[in-house]
Parts: C-alpha cells; structure tokens; sequence
C-alpha cells in the first residue's frame, strides 16, 4: 500500500521504483482523487492494482472507497475487499473518475466552507458547529486541517482541471498552504495545533477575515 503525498508523478515515481526492483504483486494506493489507471499504467502488472482510499481520520471513520482500474483483475478487487472488511472498514465501491464519488462530492462541500469564512459569513468555529445539524462526527474547516489543507488543495486542483471551473479552490485555502499552513500535521492551519489539541485560531485566517 502506498500513501505517499497526493501527487501523481511522486506516486508514479515510487510505483515504478517498485516495479523495477522486481515487486510485482499486489498494491494499492490511497490516492483521494488520482486516476488509479493511469497510476497502474507504471506497474509491472496494472491487474493487480487497485485503489484504497481511506477517510480521515482513519482510526474513526468506518468507511474505505474502492476503486478499480481499467486493468484491475476481478481476484484482486475480491482480495482488497475481503482485506478492507478484515480491517473493520465498510467497503464503498467507485469508479475510476476524478475524485471517485466520495471527494467529488466531499471536497465541494470543505471548499465552500472556505468560502464562507473568507467572506466573513462565519467565524472558523460558527462553520464548524454545523455540524450539529448535519451529523457530521467533525465540523468541515476541523476537517480540512485533520486532512490537510495542502492535500485538499491538490485533490481540488484534480477536480478543477478534470471537471472544471465549479470546483476551483477558494482563494483563502490556496493562500495558506502557500504561506506554509498545512494543518494538524504541522500545526499550523485554520487552527493552530499543539500535540493534537486546538489552542486558537490561526491569526492570518483572522487577518484574512478583516480585509
């Protein structure tokens, strides 16, 4: 399983890299948004490669999205799948298209989010209350610094240049992860993070807000 940063020539580097050193068994890649075939299309044997895509964060959400590509052999898709339950996960089939089902719908909904605080509608904490009538387990602007506001950024990017315009990403989520904020993962994002706790807001999402 690879889960390397969501970049296709980084990935298509390391699943070439593999199959020049002889690897040439099963492998999936936890891509959110990558064409799984065009990913397969450097492996030694694309019918024994398929996506996995787990949702964040991966120890509480019960779902994984499965998608097969153009090459992807019945025997390994049953294989992931029997793997997928024996991991506790629900599997969620889809298909090879930009964003798969879950982010094609997902990533829409945190974009606007963004749009939302940018414009002022909604505090960073107000955005996230939503989710009490949502049902949501972690409010949506929580959500993108748990994911990744650069790894957000790329799916979106994905999503634009396959699907167009509609989903270009919010000025406020491309200006910060090119100032560095990347969320959780480095503390820094709409919110500033110490060891996993929140301690406030990030002070240049404030500044952003009073423009």
């Amino acid at each position: 399983m690879e889960a390397v940063i969501e970049d296709e020539p980084a990935k298509k580097q390391l699943i070439s890299s593999l199959a020049e050193i002889g690897y040439d068994k099963l492998l999936v890649s936890n891509t959110s948004s990558i064409s799984i075939t065009r990913l397969a299309s450097v492996y030694t044997t694309p019918e024994k490669f398929m996506g996995m895509h787990f949702m964040n964060p991966v120890p509480v959400q019960p779902g994984c999205e499965l998608i097969r590509g153009f090459l992807t052999s019945d025997e390994t898709f049953q294989t992931v799948t029997e793997f997928c339950r024996e991991l506790g996960k629900e599997p969620i089939r889809a298909e090879d298209k930009a964003g798969f089902g879950i982010n094609r719908m997902f990533i829409p909904f945190l974009n606007e989010s963004v749009k939302v605080i940018e414009e002022g509608i909604m505090s960073c904490e107000d955005a996230d209350k939503t989710t009490i009538c949502l049902g949501h387990k972690m409010g949506p602007i929580t959500t993108l610094d748990y994911v990744g506001l650069d790894t957000t950024l790329a799916i979106a990017q994905v999503l634009e240049r396959e699907l167009g315009p509609a989903y270009k990403p919010a000025d406020l989520l491309s200006k910060l992860v090119a100032a560095g904020f990347y969320g959780i993962k480095n503390g820094r994002g709409f919110y500033l993070w110490d060891h996993g706790k929140k301690v406030g807001i990030n002070p240049a999402v404030q500044r952003y807000l009073r423009k």
